[in-house]
């Protein structure tokens, strides 16, 4: 699958009132595609804006399909919002994959060795 473009990236207010930062992928009728889904907060005690992966047991990198009855509006939030997103969700996901296999193969090795 080719990657998503770093200005496809869109707000989504759920009907819930969660505020979803993510790639925008498709939609059609019924469903909307996106890639990266993050939950943005502010954090009233620090402050400051909390980024968290909408589905937490989810893969990083991939799609995640939403029922378009759920969301409320789409929109393209602030040039800060998205160069704060892709620094975080975006151009770093290569390198946490890269990480994550890294890890995979070091455990492999020790099982073997054990």
């Amino acid at each position: 699958m080719p990657r998503k473009k770093k200005n496809d990236i869109r707000m989504i207010r759920l009907t819930n009132g969660l505020d979803v930062i993510c790639q925008y992928v498709s939609q059609d009728d019924d469903w909307l595609t996106v890639h990266n889904p993050v939950v943005c907060q502010h954090n009233t005690e620090e402050g400051r804006l909390q980024m968290t992966p909408l589905l937490n047991f989810g893969a990083r990198d991939t799609d995640s399909i939403i029922p378009i009855r759920l969301v409320d509006i789409i929109y393209t939030p602030t040039d800060g919002l998205i160069e704060e997103y892709n620094s975080v969700f975006v151009e770093q996901t290569k390198d946490i994959n890269v990480e994550e296999d890294e890890t995979e193969v070091i455990v492999e090795e020790e099982t073997v060795e054990v």
